[in-house]
This record gives structure tokens, C-alpha cells and sequence, in this order.
């Protein structure tokens, strides 16, 4: 149990020398007190600006639900309930300790029993913020995730798992990325698509339509029919009668496409996607842990 005491190893051993001589010190008894207020409120403090952020990106946290298939342990509603629990269970911890050093409780002037209380709050509180900080890190900042298809054949196979970085996300080509395909812009989809980044925004798209090249930025991408690359433009510009075969990729627009180019639903049928509607960017390959990986170029 001293492991999961925050108090230093030479403070409890000076602590458990005065319990063995049977002395009595108000100095040891007040820096346990002490720390019995303050440990909660710096957690409280943290919990907070936890609560506060995640007020403030609602809407993507709803969105990111479901995207680690886990919803039923991290769902949003959950989420925020771990949130203000955690915020109420050590609030009532502080302040029951405060109340009882107002009122002079006798408990508190006990040394061997408040160092017992110390290291079973500390546990409480030990828990409650390991917990609390995995359902931050989860539901805002990085979800391990299931590749369901073959879409991104040969990089990434049905059942393999990833791990996607959601804050500031900022996609650049050849980064694969999960976005919400239920957009209705996009047709009628369900769920998230796992797609790579072959365009960004600002970048040059041009098509040659005699060899049905694509290219980005003068750099052959793919061999691409001319109806799906008029789908590409269209989805910009909303005039089929008079396609550009050069134009600029708008501003917060992006084109993707699945590894698998036989077997994919992306750029080439719905369109360039909106840089609102990506939820994070893979940042690795975790499972199978024979093919754990970083680079997935």
C-alpha cells in the first residue's frame, strides 16, 4: 500500500518511527492533514479543465462514440458521469477533512490512524483519476480502433487495430485518417471510413484524359476513369457540363482514396471530403502484435 502513498518514503518512515515510539507530533499530523485537502483539489482542479474541454467539443465527442467499437464502457454519457462523479466523490473527501480539522476531531490527532486514512483516500483517489484520465485520453485525444473491410488492402486487413490520434489532427498527404461518411453530401452512408490522404487543401489536382492519369501537384497518383474523376470535381464545383482538368483542391476540402483502389468507396464516389468531418488521423498499427507498426505508407 506505501507505493500508492504520494508522501515521500523518508517523510512515512519518519512518520513510523514516531507511531513505534509512541510520539505524538502535531507537525506530522498537519502535513498529512495538509495533504488531505490539497491532493483532492489539484485533482478537482484537473477533473475541471477535463470537464470544461470536453464541454466545449461535444459534438466531436458524441461523434467519436462509437468509432472504438467499445461504446458500451465508452460511451459519451458515461463519460461525462465518471467526470462529475469524480469531481463529487473527492470534493466530499476534502471536505470532510476540512470539517473535521475545523471542528478538531480527535481522529485527526492521531497519527498511526490518519496515516492509515491517508493511504486508503489516497487509493480512492488513485483509482478514480486513473480512470477518469483513460476515459479523457479515449474520448478526446487517442481510441484504439477495429479496421473493419478491405478497403485499405495490403496496408491494413479486416480485424487488424490501430490506434487514431484525434486533436489537431491536421492531415497531410499519404496520411490515412477515419472520417464520418454520413454526411449527406457524400450519398447515403453509415459509420466511419478509414481512407489514405492523396490531396489536401491547396493542392493541385490535374487529370490527363487521354491516358486517364491523375495527378496531385504534377506527381502521377493513380490510372482513374474519367466518370469518377468527374465525380471529384463535380463535388467542388457542382458543374458537370464543364469539367477542369486542372483545379485547386478549396480550402478544408481533402481527397482520399482506399489502398485497395478495386475495392473502395471513396473520392472517387462521393467526392472531395470536408476537413470537419474527419474524426483523427492513424498514427499506428498495434494488433496483431506480430505486425505492429508506425510508418503506414
Amino acid at each position: 500500500m506505501k507505493e500508492m502513498i504520494v508522501l515521500n518514503r523518508k517523510k512515512i518512515k519518519e512518520y513510523e518511527e514516531l507511531i513505534n515510539k509512541q510520539i505524538y507530533s502535531e507537525k506530522a499530523n498537519n502535513e498529512i492533514v495538509k495533504k488531505l485537502i490539497i491532493e483532492p483539489l489539484i485533482k478537482i482542479g484537473v477533473i475541471s479543465i477535463f470537464l470544461i474541454f470536453s464541454l466545449f467539443n461535444i459534438e466531436r465527442i458524441i461523434k467519436l462514440n462509437n468509432l472504438g467499437q467499445v461504446s458500451k464502457i465508452f460511451s459519451s454519457d458515461i463519460y461525462f458521469t465518471a467526470l462529475i462523479f469524480g469531481i463529487l466523490v473527492l470534493a466530499i473527501i476534502c471536505g470532510t477533512i476540512y470539517f473535521l480539522k475545523k471542528k478538531k476531531h480527535p481522529l485527526l490527532n492521531d497519527l498511526k490512524n490518519l496515516l492509515k486514512i491517508y493511504t486508503a483516500i489516497d487509493l480512492v483517489e488513485f483509482m478514480i483519476t486513473t480512470i477518469i484520465v483513460l476515459y479523457f485520453i479515449t474520448m478526446t485525444l487517442l481510441t484504439p480502433c477495429t479496421i473493419s473491410g478491405d478497403s485499405m488492402k495490403e496496408t491494413l486487413h479486416d480485424g487488424e487495430k490501430v490506434l487514431v490520434w484525434h486533436y489537431t489532427v491536421n492531415p497531410k498527404n499519404e496520411d490515412i485518417i477515419v472520417f464520418d461518411a454520413t454526411n449527406s453530401a457524400y450519398g447515403h452512408y453509415d459509420g466511419y471510413f478509414i481512407k489514405r490522404v492523396v490531396a489536401k487543401e491547396y493542392d493541385i489536382i490535374s487529370y490527363d484524359s487521354t491516358l486517364q492519369i491523375l495527378y496531385v501537384n504534377n506527381v502521377e497518383v493513380e490510372n482513374i476513369t474519367a466518370i469518377q474523376y468527374k465525380t471529384i470535381y463535380t463535388s467542388v464545383y457542382q458543374n458537370e457540363g464543364n469539367i477542369s482538368y486542372t483545379f485547386e483542391v478549396p480550402q478544408d476540402r481533402y481527397m482520399v482514396l482506399g489502398d485497395n483502389r478495386n475495392n473502395s468507396t471513396d473520392s472517387r464516389n462521393i467526392g472531395l471530403i470536408y476537413e470537419e468531418d474527419i474524426l483523427g488521423k492513424v498514427i499506428m498499427r498495434f494488433y496483431p502484435f506480430s505486425k505492429i507498426e508506425k510508418n503506414l505508407k
